[in-house]
């Protein structure tokens, strides 16, 4: 019994001839691919240029009727806004006839229908110029009677019907071309054909070379499950609480802290529903978050609780998104956090603010009454020494008591419990009365104020408003040179109000000009001591421009000064309602009746 086999030589002489075929194959192919694609790439200019053309074509047609339009609307208005609208098209068209008369060089009809429409052009022009002459010199029914003359024009008509002999010639030529492009398409496929060719003979070449790439497959899969292998220890010994379901919203992992969290195995959970963790107040919470993701939302305001298997309840909150294959949904990633503690510690702040508003600020304010009895000398004389002493101490019992409630101002406004006290107010009222707050403060550290809202009205709280701006241009004057200026103005823009607090301080750093508006935040650790201040009234303004619908940011440049921006939602204003006249009253009989209302339809019934 015999056997035979192909020699090594042998078979590498058959792998160097058929890759050698394969070379020489696709060598033609691209060759020809090349090739088509160049006709194609010049078919399809081609039809780029007429389509263009077309396109110029009902833009100079649009200008045209633009340009008529105008003028008409002038004639019957007299608004100059109509004269630039005029002019725009006028300089419009020119640009679309200069185009279409480059994109048809080639063209000697086209040419010559675009001089004839020069022509009738400039005749049309110097027509609607003439009668824009009359009603600029008032005479306008001069002007009317030219705009109806125009619109039987015989160069008007000229004018369109050139334009669409231009359009008309234009499609014939894209049709044409089309037509050209479909060929070359077609030739391409024969050329798609011959890459099937070479693709036969490459696929011979891999089966030849099948057992090498075998091998590498099975080591790089090797490698892969290593890696893979990494990645799961990588998240088994992370802290957060990860878990992935598939579409049906089955579990299909689980890391190690979520089951130690909720003290479940593996086993008790992989292949059960997600639902298995959430509360019972929750599930329902729970299917709208899963239908979410199955649409494609990457849901980051997770904040739900999960119930243990001992049935305790654990606060979990964070982040979670779908991914998909093929525009299906695959499977779901969650990573979330335990934030029991941090539930405990909000439920800690709100007993603190609790006992700061009825503990602390109580006896604080009998402390305050009763050195400002003794600083005043109701309860007997007090050395100049002792009232040195006194000063000092009311002084920093006032600023505990700001302290405090600045506090509860942002644990207020944050949480949405201040009531906010709506109304129409005047911008011009609160004028006054912050000016009337603030000028005592500007004069002691020697800085100008200039405040001018004007008379425009905003439905808001009145008191928050005033204390909003008290905290903007106090800050301003506190980080004022002497000597400088702080500026308030206010301009209506559209349905809102501008509010701009202008100051000459020395500027907020680019980085902070965010952060400046959360809580204790200071630009310089020392302006706390130097300056004062806790670092919420910025927070504060914040939270009540929030909570009236606005938006508040700031603008600064280091050394020039820093402009605070309010935007708020501002108010239509009122009638002004038809003046009483007194003649009348006079002259009627019987008794007198005043009658105050500001509706004119109630004042006549």
């Amino acid at each position: 019994m015999t056997s035979t086999t192909t020699p090594p030589a042998s078979r590498f002489n058959s792998v160097y001839i058929g890759l050698g075929a394969a070379l020489v194959i696709l060598a033609i192919v691209i060759l020809s691919g090349i090739i088509t694609t160049k006709r194609l790439g010049n078919a399809v200019q081609l039809q780029a240029r007429t389509n263009d053309v077309r396109l110029n074509v009902e833009s100079a047609t649009a200008n045209v009727r633009a340009a008529e339009s105008a003028i008409r609307g002038f004639v019957a208005a007299g608004d100059s806004h109509f004269l630039d609208e005029f002019d725009g098209a006028r300089d419009s068209l020119q640009l679309v006839l200069h185009g279409i008369r480059r994109l048809t060089t080639d063209n000697v009809s086209q040419q010559q229908r675009l001089s004839r429409l020069d022509d009738d052009v400039r005749v049309r022009f110097a027509y609607l110029d003439s009668t824009k002459a009359l009603r600029i010199a008032g005479a306008t029914a001069e002007a009317a009677g030219a705009i109806r003359l125009g619109s039987e024009s015989l160069v008007r008509e000229r004018i369109y019907q050139t334009l669409g002999e231009i359009e008309s010639n234009a499609q014939q030529l894209l049709t044409a071309r089309t037509a050209s492009v479909a060929a070359e398409i077609r030739r391409s496929k024969w050329i798609n054909l011959a890459g099937v060719l070479a693709s036969a003979v490459l696929v011979l070449l891999s089966v030849i070379m099948f057992r090498s790439e075998a091998t590498r497959r099975r080591r790089a899969k090797q490698r892969l499950e290593s890696s893979e292998e990494r990645l799961r220890d990588f998240l088994d010994s992370a802290s957060d609480l990860i878990q992935s379901s598939n579409a049906d919203g089955n579990l299909i992992y689980v890391n190690r802290s979520l089951l130690n969290t909720l003290g479940y195995t593996s086993d008790e959970v992989i292949g059960r529903s997600s639902e298995m963790f959430f509360a019972p107040e929750c599930v329902a919470d729970g299917r709208v978050l899963f239908e979410r993701l199955l649409q494609g939302e990457h849901v980051t305001d997770i904040d739900t609780i999960y119930v243990r298997k001992d049935g305790r309840r654990v606060n979990v909150a964070g982040s979670s998104n779908c991914r998909f294959e093929d525009g299906r949904p695959v499977a779901t990633r969650t990573i979330l956090r335990d934030a029991t503690r941090q539930r405990e510690v909000d439920q800690m702040k709100d007993e603190f603010v609790s006992i700061v508003s009825h503990e602390l600020r109580t006896p604080l304010t009998s402390i305050r009454g009763a050195l400002g009895l003794l600083a005043n000398g109701m309860l007997g004389e007090v050395g100049d020494r002792g009232k040195r002493m006194l000063d000092v101490a009311i002084s920093n019992t006032d600023r505990l008591v700001r302290l405090i409630n600045d506090i509860l101002d942002v644990e207020r406004i944050e949480s949405g419990s201040v009531p906010m006290s709506r109304q129409r107010i005047r911008l011009s009222e609160i004028e006054r009365h912050v000016d009337g707050l603030m000028r005592p403060l500007a004069e002691r550290a020697n800085v100008n104020l200039s405040i001018a809202t004007g008379d425009i009205d905003l439905n808001a709280d009145e008191d928050r408003i005033v204390q909003m701006l008290t905290n903007l241009i106090s800050n301003a004057i506190k980080f004022s040179p002497p000597g400088t200026t702080v500026s308030v103005t206010a301009a209506r823009e559209g349905e809102d109000v501008h509010l701009r607090i202008v100051d000459e301080g020395r500027g907020i750093p680019a980085d902070m000009l965010e952060t400046v508006f959360a809580r204790f935040q200071q630009v310089d650790a020392s302006d706390a001591r130097e300056k004062g201040g806790s670092g919420l009234g910025l927070a504060i303004s914040r939270g009540i421009v929030e909570q009236h619908g606005g938006r508040i940011w700031v603008e600064s440049e280091l050394d020039r000064g820093s402009t605070f921006h309010v935007l708020l939602p501002a108010l239509p204003e009122l009638a002004i309602p038809s003046p009483l006249i007194l003649g009348d009253i006079a002259s009627s009989e019987g008794p007198l009746v005043l009658v105050c209302d500001d509706d004119a339809d109630v004042r006549t019934v």
